[in-house]
């Protein structure tokens, strides 16, 4: 475990050539992993493999998102510079893919919420919750 997490972080240092880019992109997993587990408890589904599978996934999504903002963010001179309306232009251009993607995930794993098997339930109530709350902190 600790082997991977080395391997990770610096995947991601590397990528960007900073350690608090790669420490922003940390705590984005962490908070992407809590959202998807306290959507669990709020909603009163079991943890089990289902939901940990999500989790997983959510945190791929998770960084995978931040690391294209943060990379356009990286590449505007204007942004860069610390310009308000360049910084907002670049993530307004940025998380529109994300939206579509996240109405795109939303569709396909909203009947899984009523898989009568109760098997479906958690991972779909992790994934659709998660990417809700997401795009709305982003925007």
């Amino acid at each position: 475990m600790s082997v991977l997490l080395v391997l990770m972080v610096g995947t991601l240092v590397l990528a960007f050539n900073s350690f608090a880019i790669a420490g922003v992109l940390g705590l984005i997993a962490i908070l992407t992993a809590g959202f998807g587990l306290g959507s669990l408890s709020v909603f009163g589904y079991p943890f089990g493999f289902n939901p940990i599978l999500a989790t997983v996934a959510l945190i791929g999504i998770g960084i995978n998102e931040a690391t294209v903002v943060l990379a356009a963010l990286l590449e505007d001179s204007l942004a860069q510079s610390g310009d308000r309306q360049g910084v907002r232009e670049v993530v307004v251009h940025s998380t529109r893919h994300m939206i579509s993607t996240t109405i795109t995930d939303m569709c396909g794993f909203f009947p899984l919420l009523f898989d009568s098997t109760g098997f479906w339930p958690p991972f779909a109530l992790s994934v659709l919750k998660t990417r809700l709350v997401a795009v709305q902190m982003k925007n």
